[in-house]
């Protein structure tokens, strides 16, 4: 099937938008939400709209507090509030509401609270539906009976379009009310009524000692009043943010923000709209179709380098590849024509060009492959028993991708391939897209070349998403308990009395189960019709817009420009101490030209230098007396 085949999204601008945020607080040992509300705008202009068009509605515990109440009483109070707010929403039916960070928190708060509220109202409920991915909500829709009529709203999470602070978003998008500062920890059961000194700046999460100074006042900092004024100026400040990005994202790509929910997502778009020629070439390996093949290509699928070749330095140089995967993408790609060969004894990889050579195919092999005892590291990738991945000499088997076994081959290793799949070689889906996305980029200022680098570098991981990526389901404890035992339930988020689970419904085969005396015959029945009682069908799922064998060649190119610029550097004198992804740290500076050149018209890299570095292990270091230098 090719992508061209997929159903593909309507195009549209739509203005209906609002923001949403809950502010919780420690009551009876329990994080509850104290105030809650949203903002929506309140006119119908698109263009140029300012704070003062922002309509902004709190709830908060405030609103039921008597002179004398108990924990147990703001507990309710808070259930109440979160419900009234909830049925409030529903006003604006068909808003998208925008909530930061809200798969991990607040989500959590909402549906508690609305699972709770249905129980004891079957009679008036608020229907709920979550998408949940990597034990993250990623999209909430909700649906209530709102005066005679059905309305629709959804949540979504901000924070998956602009991964950055609101406080740094409203500077980059010169939102003239910045977000305010408000002593989270502080706020409890004890000091609801709070009134005196501005609480420590201890309270203050990321807060400067400047920034604690200029809101510190002696007496009369009133926690209810701060609350009320901190959490009104964050609505109206993420719904600003929100507005800019939306019309500077339509403006610039032609993009409907509302359509998508993730920034990967949002680039895919972007490209399936300008580039659908291309788009529409692009083959799919089905993964319900073709599960063999699909799952062997995704073994040949590594991530990055990272290593540590010596773990002290002094005087070095540090480099930083930048658009590394989006110029990794620029090489060929595989066409949808392939075919399966297989070789019993193995074959010499090098013996079959009439099948396949490097010129004009790209392979993915199951091999046997020895290096030679003369390489400083090896070129390949190998994945232990463990997961983690190691880049070993020697002999040893594993599965590749054609353009590494080349690199091997021409740095000396041997290379017997039993079995994999050939595709024909074709230029590239990708270069008008990236070349796009990099001019625009260098052409742009201020939030622009954040908008262009964010689209540009999440666009690519689109691909390389799981397939059968299961559904999401709100069930019993007693359901839970019996999936659990013999289904792959991939994410799990106990709520109220209920389970938040992610699971495909494919069971594990009987043999991997291994519990004596378990009668695997009789628990498929009686989790089926479990299943069936709770309205629960058992369908698989899938990403259509996804391609293993693009993920894994991307990555490979990656690693192979990266281990020929070593090997180049090795060969010419330089020491190598550090490897990471797209960064490497040597001993001298690389010269302007000559044989380790490594600058074109998109990929280019960034020099600093460094008195002292010391690396404990991967991914964890420290500079020491930093000075950057910039070429």
């Amino acid at each position: 099937m090719l992508w061209s085949q997929v159903k593909q999204g309507a195009v549209g601008y739509n203005p209906n938008i609002g923001s949403f945020d809950i502010e919780p607080g420690m009551i009876n040992n329990n994080v509850v939400p104290i105030s809650l509300g949203f903002s929506v705008f309140n006119n119908s202009n698109d263009i140029g709209r300012i704070i003062s068009d922002i309509d902004t509605s709190i709830y908060d515990v405030y609103n039921y507090m008597k002179d004398k109440y108990s924990d147990y009483e703001i507990l309710e109070y808070s259930n109440q509030i979160v419900i009234d707010c909830i049925k409030a929403m529903f006003k604006y039916n068909k808003y998208t509401f925008y909530c930061h960070n809200f798969g991990k928190y607040d989500c959590i708060f909402l549906l508690a609270r609305i699972i709770k509220y249905n129980e004891a109202y079957p009679e008036d409920p608020i229907i709920y539906t979550p998408l949940y991915r990597d034990n993250v909500v990623i999209k909430l829709s909700l649906k209530y009976h709102y005066k005679g009529k059905t309305s629709n709203i959804s949540i979504l999470d901000s924070y998956l379009l602009l991964n950055s602070s609101l406080r740094k978003l409203a500077l980059s998008y010169n939102v003239e009310e910045l977000k305010g500062l408000f002593p989270y920890s502080f706020l409890n059961y004890s000091t609801l009524n709070y009134i005196g000194p501005t609480p420590d700046k201890y309270y203050f999460s990321n807060i400067s000692q400047e920034e604690y100074d200029a809101i510190y006042i002696e007496s009369n900092y009133s926690i209810k009043d701060e609350l009320h004024k901190y959490l009104t100026s964050d609505l109206r400040v993420h719904l600003m943010i929100m507005d800019k990005f939306r019309q500077q994202l339509y403006l610039l790509e032609r993009q409907d923000m509302t359509k998508s929910i993730t920034i990967s997502r949002l680039s895919l778009n972007a490209f399936k709209s300008m580039y659908n020629k291309a788009y529409s070439s692009i083959p799919n390996i089905d993964y319900n179709k073709n599960g063999i093949m699909y799952n062997f290509i995704k073994n040949t699928l590594f991530g990055d380098i990272t290593t540590v070749y010596k773990p002290y330095g002094e005087n070095l140089n540090y480099y930083d590849i930048n658009s590394f995967y989006p110029y990794s993408a620029l090489n060929p790609m595989p066409s949808r024509y392939y075919k399966y060969i297989s070789y019993i004894n193995g074959i010499d990889i090098t013996t079959i060009k009439d099948v396949f050579n490097f010129d004009n195919h790209l392979g993915f092999f199951y091999a046997s492959v020895e290096a030679p005892e003369d390489l400083p590291f090896g070129l390949l990738p190998y994945r232990k028993d463990d997961g983690s991945v190691i880049y070993p000499l020697g002999k040893f088997k594993g599965s590749w991708t054609s353009p590494e076994l080349e690199l091997a081959i021409k740095n000396g290793y041997k290379i017997t391939i039993y079995y994999g799949y050939i595709f024909d070689k074709v230029d590239t889906y990708f270069k008008d897209y990236i070349e796009h996305l990099y001019k625009a980029k260098e052409r742009s200022t201020g939030t622009e070349i954040s908008l262009f680098k964010s689209l540009l570098n999440n666009f690519l991981g689109r691909f390389g998403m799981r397939q059968d990526k299961g559904n999401t389901y709100i069930v019993n404890k007693e359901l839970y308990d019996l999936l659990n035992i013999g289904f792959n339930v991939k994410g799990m988020q106990q709520i109220h009395d209920k389970y938040l689970i992610n699971t495909d419904l494919v069971p594990k085969p009987s043999k991997s189960l291994n519990i004596p005396g378990f009668d695997y015959s009789n628990y498929m029945n009686d989790t089926t019709q479990k299943l069936k009682e709770n309205s629960i069908m058992m369908k698989r799922s899938q990403y259509s817009e996804t391609n293993v064998a693009i993920t894994s060649l991307v990555n490979a190119y990656a690693r192979v420009y990266l281990n020929t610029l070593k090997l180049a550097l090795y060969r010419n004198g330089y020491t190598l101490y550090y490897c990471d992804t797209d960064s490497l740290v040597i001993d001298k500076e690389l010269p302007a030209e000559g044989e380790v050149k490594v600058v074109n018209n998109i990929l280019d890299i960034k020099h600093d230098s460094y008195n002292k570095r010391v690396w404990v292990k991967s991914k964890d270091y420290k500079w020491i007396n930093t000075k950057p230098i910039i070429l």
